[in-house]
């Protein structure tokens, strides 16, 4: 398990209660500045969502830093991996319909939120910052080889709380329903276990046993009448406490045989472990029979109070000895007792909660591949000379800007990094993302090879004129010529086409770089460029050095190499949005064209609906159309890389194998990351997509 008392980064925290909401901060383990409590408002739904916000805020405020993920427990029902509230909660009434608390306050505040119950933080804090680390320190200095990984936290309070840790990892099951309150009392099996371990419990055993049915005593006053600090039965005090450990130690019998774990209790009312002690160990060390007669253990691990000295050295010195390697003289430690221990918390539960919600961010900070999800970029948008009017209504958003021939939908280039538009990464920039996710966000080979840079570039193309003939480098010459650049090598999906519109790609017939460089002089060298009328659904691969040019009337999607690098050979002597001629790159040109001549510069390709039809597949990416009417399946687990969708007619929505959905629509592109598994794209009627991966 990690060591993140030196780590620096910021988690917010919560101390989510009916009455008041404590807010802080923690950093390396401890709060960093003091808490903020504010009213809770827990049955106006918006007013208490609105003292979320301003408790939070008032904590960033006084920290002067942004934090990196907010964590805390808030009672259930409650789908917990995805943080949404729902259901009976006596607490928070405002609440019981469903509330996406998780995805509100990750929105709200642009990190990711993590909401869990508080037994989990409780178990969760202990496993990997408390009792476990500190039981095998322990046994490492009694010089014992054993050592724990799992571990089941309890809280004794108003209610019966349980966390449960195995290998390092909470275990909150498929539907955020690990409990121990429902498990049946050892004395009636129709009555919840937790009528038998919670406040109440000790209050009602000691009015029936007591016979004083009217008392008004809270535990801390039953406590102190079996101290013999004030009046009362002091018999019937004791004994309450010992009747809360007996069945609490039947309901922890059960899970620790299943778990094979320690123990680790917390609550106000383990103030009382003298009295509720002895109980709880004598249910877990009790025994019961085979129909043949035969005795065994209630928990067939030996059961020991790590709280004594004298039962912890014996739970360290365990039963080893050393037994040959048959065969040899070689000798090995073995130790056949199977032993297991409780013990109380050293930190209190609040602490332990606390240090809980804050280990669980950092985890899943670091395991990143939790986090991240199907995401969406802010256009950018570029006016030209050459640029129409159709990008806006085709992406259905509304702008003043005029001229826009091209729309960048997903960018990794230097000074246009997209920025995501979605979900609790907005406002992230994707160079930023890559910088943390690393190969959970593109692929373990991308990030080896391109370190934080994007490798593809993803376009709208709308020309309401002639582009400019022009040629990009390949990847060798770009790298000599501009400071280790990238070239460029590129493709063309035609999403719409006016009746005459054409484009230009490769050379008709041979030439020579010195024929080429007097056609350019002379104004004939779109002479010599294969001209090809288009329609919808016409794809182009544009390998590096192959002469080209976009031409009216044509409106596309372009994936290329991340390369802002272009040679303009020809641009039919128009001026540029200054009022002057447009930069020429004649010279540069010359060297990097592909002088090859083909028969055939179309790319050709079999369409078949609701199945992957692959267009273009080469060293730089591997594109497909998906033409759906219908729900589709992909897998991904096989990929060590990102997918790209880019949605070029209809809508739908994705979901992944984490439990995102997100709208796709026409216009729209989306990253889907690299540790994502599989997704399901469910189409509304009928959708087209291009996928492109690397």
């Amino acid at each position: 398990m990690k060591d993140y008392r030196n780590d620096n980064r910021v988690v917010l925290t919560l101390d989510a209660g009916g009455t008041n909401m404590v807010f802080g901060a923690m950093r390396g383990g401890e709060f960093i500045t003091a808490p903020i409590t504010l009213p809770s408002n827990s049955s106006e739904l918006d007013l208490c969502l609105q003292t979320m916000v301003k408790g939070f805020k008032a904590i960033i405020e006084a920290i002067g830093c942004e934090p990196d993920a907010i964590s805390f427990a808030f009672p259930g029902p409650a789908d917990y991996p995805h943080g949404i509230i729902g259901g009976y909660l006596p607490n928070f009434p405002s609440f019981r319909d469903g509330v996406a608390l998780g995805p509100f306050l990750s929105r709200t505040f642009g990190v990711p939120v993590f909401i869990n119950n508080d037994g989990d933080l409780f178990g969760y804090g202990e496993a990997v910052g408390g009792m476990l680390p500190e039981i095998n320190a322990r046994l490492e200095a009694a010089g014992s080889a054993k050592r724990y990984r799992n571990l089941i936290g309890y809280t004794f309070g108003t209610g019966f709380g349980i966390g449960v840790v195995v290998n390092g990892e909470l275990n909150r099951g498929d539907n955020s329903c690990v409990e121990t309150f429902c498990l049946p009392h050892k004395d009636d099996r129709n009555i919840i276990v937790e009528e038998g371990v919670a406040v109440r419990a000790v209050k009602r055993v000691y009015a029936e046993i007591s016979g004083d049915k009217d008392h008004k005593f809270e535990p801390k006053d039953i406590y102190d009448i079996a101290e013999g600090k004030i009046p009362g039965n002091v018999e019937a005090a004791k004994e309450a406490f010992r009747k809360m450990g007996e069945v609490a130690g039947d309901a922890m019998a059960t899970a620790v045989t299943l778990t094979d774990g320690l123990i680790v209790i917390g609550g106000g009312i383990t103030a009382a472990k003298k009295y509720i002690m002895p109980g709880l160990l004598a249910s877990l060390r009790s025994k019961m029979h085979t129909l043949g007669g035969d005795e065994l253990n209630r928990v067939q691990m030996e059961v020991y109070d790590l709280d004594n000295e004298e039962e912890f050295a014996a739970f360290a010195k365990g039963s080893e000895r050393k037994i040959k390697i048959y065969g040899s003289d070689e000798e090995v430690t073995y130790d056949p007792q199977k032993r297991i221990g409780v013990c109380l918390s050293k930190m209190g539960a609040s602490k332990a909660i606390s240090t809980g919600a804050w280990l669980f961010a950092l985890d899943r900070l670091d395991a990143g591949e939790d986090l991240l999800y199907p995401m969406k970029f802010e256009p950018y948008l570029k006016t030209v000379i050459w640029g129409g009017s159709g990008i806006p209504g085709f992406k259905g958003i509304e702008t003043d800007q005029e001229k826009i021939g091209e729309s960048w939908e997903l960018s990794g280039v230097k000074g246009h990094e997209s920025i995501v538009a979605n979900g609790p990464l907005a406002g992230k920039n994707i160079t930023a993302l890559i910088d943390r996710y690393k190969e959970q966000l593109i692929g373990k080979s991308n990030w080896l090879k391109n370190g934080n840079e994007f490798p593809l570039l993803i376009k709208f193309i709308d020309a309401e004129k002639d582009l400019s003939l022009q040629v990009h480098p390949n990847d060798e010459l770009a790298a000599v010529r501009h400071n280790g650049s990238k070239g460029k090598s590129e493709m063309w999906y035609i999403i719409d086409a006016k009746p005459d519109a054409h484009l230009l790609s490769g050379l008709s017939k041979k030439i020579t770089p010195e024929e080429y460089e007097q056609r350019v002089a002379d104004n004939t060298i779109t002479d010599v460029i294969a001209r090809h009328n288009v329609k919808a659904g016409d794809v182009y691969n544009l390998p590096a050095g192959r002469i080209h040019a976009i031409c009216a009337g044509t409106f596309l999607a372009e994936i290329q190499e991340t390369s802002d690098i272009t040679y303009r050979i020809y641009d039919y002597g128009r001026l540029g949005l200054d009022g002057k001629p447009r930069e020429l790159h004649t010279e540069l040109a010359k060297d990097a064209i592909d002088y090859t001549v083909h028969d055939d510069y179309k790319t050709q390709y079999k369409h078949h609906m609701n199945e992957e039809c692959v267009l273009v597949q080469c060293e730089h990416f591997t594109t497909s159309l998906l033409d759906l009417d219908r729900p589709f399946h992909k897998d991904l687990s096989y990929l060590d890389t990102f997918l790209i969708l880019i949605c070029t007619e209809g809508s739908g929505m994705v979901k992944d194998n984490k439990g995102n959905t997100v709208p796709l629509h026409r216009g729209e592109t989306m990253l889907i990351p690299a540790s994502t598994q599989e997704i399901r794209i469910v189409p509304d009627g009928k959708m087209k997509l291009l996928s492109s991966f690397v």
